[in-house]
């Protein structure tokens, strides 16, 4: 179910902004149910079911959809477990992880 951030459409300059977790099927709100201000609907992000027959989560899953995997294997450090992808590293740490954040912050 996904998580849909509102932003105000009377001060769109603003980071003000209002998440509410709807089902897909529900229509957009389009007045704040606090404030009654006009909003607009953006998804935000999407909660994976992690109940059912098949964990959505697993190796087989993560790697059939072209995502990266990493398991814990030390104080701070994770391998990755399970992708294909040649930019990802294959290692990460709180080193790895500022330098790529800088990197795509920079894009």
């Amino acid at each position: 179910m996904p998580i849909y951030v509102y932003y105000y459409l009377d001060n769109q300059d603003s980071d003000e902004r209002l998440e509410i977790w709807q089902e897909i099927s529900e229509s957009p709100l389009e007045a704040c149910p606090i404030t009654d201000r006009p909003v607009k609907r953006h998804v935000g992000s999407v909660m994976p079911a992690l109940f059912g027959k098949e964990h959505v989560l697993s190796d087989e899953n993560v790697k059939g959809r072209g995502f990266v995997k990493y398991v814990k294997s030390g104080d701070g450090v994770y391998e990755r477990a399970q992708g294909d992808d040649p930019e990802a590293p294959a290692q990460l740490n709180a080193k790895v992880i500022a330098e790529n954040l800088d990197r795509l912050l920079d894009e």
